[in-house]
């Protein structure tokens, strides 16, 4: 990807940090500046429809999950955390069998194959995670992330909007898109306000966030001056 100028040089390291993409350096702290911007951007323009935060559908699920389910999903979701992924996997692909109505384990099957760079699995874990409950906001999440990494940019644009339209108030879709529209599809205007409507979802703003708004908006009105 061509750059400019230095300012978006570092502005990508911040977004690889965030992202937590390796060979990338550490971000740098945002500056007092962005900070001032946070106050005007809570009014500013921004993705999220009008009117108040309607429940997430995936949150008011009303599918039964024993307490066996619980235990066993936990157990699979602490190997997973200390590393042992062999076991973590054999531990979900049976609750996949045991319990056909959960999408929750096919996407963190994904996200072992993705880790171990099985992606063709992992993309099929996500479909079937999808194919049970369309409602799961984190699996259309995942399947945009590699879907991007493929270079498929309108298919990972497609996904977060398939979340979105699930549930439109959903932070993460709006920040993972607003950073596809920015870096990958050159549409700044339309990321500027995705970036906005994740930071108007956070109970505390974001500074990093803050910061790439500041230098999207600079950057916005350097082309339109021009």
């Amino acid at each position: 990807m061509a750059f400019t100028d230095l300012s978006a040089v570092l502005r990508w390291t911040v977004l690889c940090a965030f992202l937590g993409l390796t060979a990338c350096a550490t971000a740098p702290e945002s500056s007092p500046e962005a900070e001032v911007n946070v106050q005007a951007e809570a009014s500013a323009p921004s993705a999220l429809p009008e009117g108040p935060v309607t429940p997430n559908p995936y949150e008011q699920a009303t599918v039964s999950v024993s307490a066996k389910a619980r235990a066993d999903f936990d157990r699979a979701l602490a190997a997973m955390e200390q590393g042992d992924h062999s076991q973590a996997q054999q531990w979900l692909s049976a609750m996949t069998e045991q319990y056909p109505a959960l999408s929750g384990p096919w996407v963190n099957l994904a996200k072992i194959h993705s880790e171990q760079g099985r992606v063709a699995e992992a993309k099929a874990a996500l479909e079937q995670a999808l194919s049970i409950n369309p409602n799961n906001l984190d699996a259309y999440n995942q399947l945009a992330l590699l879907q991007r990494e493929a270079g498929a940019f309108e298919a990972a644009e497609q996904s977060y909007w398939q979340a979105l339209t699930v549930w439109p108030f959903h932070a993460q879709s709006h920040l993972n898109l607003g950073i596809l529209l920015d870096l990958y599809r050159g549409e700044g205007e339309q990321a500027l306000l995705h970036y906005r409507a994740y930071q108007q979802r956070q109970d505390e703003p974001d500074r990093r966030v803050a910061g790439w708004i500041v230098d999207l908006e600079r950057r916005l009105a350097a082309e339109e001056a021009q």
